[in-house]
């Protein structure tokens, strides 16, 4: 990802045990399985990026959401 306030480019990792949960009915998008939700604070500043992760079977992402950053592919 990459920070809005100073440019700071961010590796994010998730582990699948203890960071990446099952959805329950109605929360997700169709098709949704497991979801993340993550706060990530770079080295550069004091701005938190929150993102929220939706993936399908085998771990395919579904959608993905960003506030106070963009994701880089």
């Amino acid at each position: 990802v990459r920070c809005n306030k100073c440019g700071e480019e961010i590796t994010v990792r998730a582990r699948k045990d203890s960071e990446i949960s099952r959805v329950s009915e109605g929360e997700s998008p169709a098709g949704a399985e497991y979801f993340l939700r993550k706060e990530i604070l770079g080295a550069k500043c004091n701005n938190l990026i929150y993102i929220e992760v939706s993936f399908g079977p085998g771990f395919n992402i579904i959608s993905k959401e960003i506030s106070g950053g963009k994701f880089v592919e």
